[in-house]
């Protein structure tokens, strides 16, 4: 790694913080509904 920049790899590294995040609450939710 060279220097750090914030702009296209801090991006991609939040896309994929945030869909687990949305992922991990989607399957919560499922699985308390379906129960």
């Amino acid at each position: 790694m060279k220097v750090w920049r914030p702009g296209i790899t801090g991006k991609l590294f939040l896309a994929i913080f945030a869909t687990c995040i949305v992922l991990l609450i989607s399957m919560h939710w499922a699985v308390r509904v379906s129960f």
